[in-house]
């Protein structure tokens, strides 16, 4: 019936709208994290990441601004058994830093914090508000 067809559509039109409004978007610099999508843009291009380096960018825009410890970030990536293996963690980081950074040897989106861990910048800039 056209009252049924009709519902349908409103319905499937409705599904297709609300997920795109309640998006998830973090925005830094020239890098853009849609946590819903799980898509990463630079520059309106997507980035293609692998599983642990999306896992890992996901972990710091869910904290964008704040430091992350490394013990944290490694034992919610790859298990408490991985919690001293910062080795590990740096060359994940680094090729991190490697897609997204316009200069991988000058980060600006992902900084270090001496001694405590790594943190995603929090404006649009790629500045977290205490430079480093």
């Amino acid at each position: 019936s056209l009252d049924q067809l009709s519902a349908r559509i409103r319905s499937v039109l409705r599904r297709r709208v609300e997920p795109a409004a309640q998006s998830n978007v973090i925005q830094v610099g020239e890098v853009e994290v849609d946590l819903d999508r799980r898509v990463v843009r630079k520059r309106g291009e997507i980035v293609m990441l692998t599983r642990t380096e999306w896992m890992l960018l996901r972990e710091m825009a869910m904290h964008q601004g704040r430091a992350i410890t490394n013990e944290s970030l490694l034992v919610n990536l790859w298990g408490s058994e991985f919690r001293s293996e910062l080795e590990y963690l740096r060359v994940w980081i680094w090729r991190l830093r490697r897609k997204l950074e316009a200069e991988p040897s000058n980060p600006v989106l992902i900084r270090t914090v001496k001694g405590v861990g790594y943190m995603l910048a929090s404006d649009r800039n790629g500045n977290s508000g205490n430079e480093q």
